[in-house]
């Protein structure tokens, strides 16, 4: 039986959409199948090439994507179990397992750290501009 090759631009737009599915959607329950699905291809196949465009798998992507925003929630001072739903993690111990092995501490440490940053740029914000732009600028700090 022959087949007819798939153009490799074809490939790459179905990973690209892929990819946008996972953007779109980290904070749902989503897995592999499901995003392999969405590129048509199977979840084995789908899984190789998407870690050849992007250096990561799409299930470290995903974890990526996840820490990230929960990141920015903490800093915003939002509690980890709010966090932990809102990124799309099923388990709060899970949460707090996986940001500490990531972030080299927990999400309350970082939520601590984050706030009593927030604070000290509150009271003396020009601490916190570079050096090298200030004297640009011409300031004198």
């Amino acid at each position: 039986m022959n087949t007819i090759p798939i153009p490799r631009i074809y490939v790459y737009r179905q990973i690209i959409e892929a990819k946008l599915f996972i953007d779109a959607n980290f904070h749902e329950k989503i897995n592999l199948e499901l995003i392999a699905n969405q590129a048509c291809f199977s979840k084995f196949h789908f899984h190789r090439l998407f870690k050849e465009c992007y250096n990561k798998t799409p299930l470290e992507y995903l974890t990526y994507l996840r820490l990230n925003k929960a990141k920015t929630l903490l800093s915003k001072g939002i509690s980890i179990q709010e966090v932990c739903s809102s990124v799309g993690f099923e388990s709060a111990s899970s949460f707090i397992k996986l940001f500490k092995k990531n972030e080299l501490m927990t999400p309350l440490e970082f939520s601590k750290m984050r706030t009593i940053k927030r604070k000290q740029i509150e009271q003396n914000p020009l601490n916190f501009i570079p050096t090298d732009y200030a004297q640009y600028l011409g300031w004198k700090i």
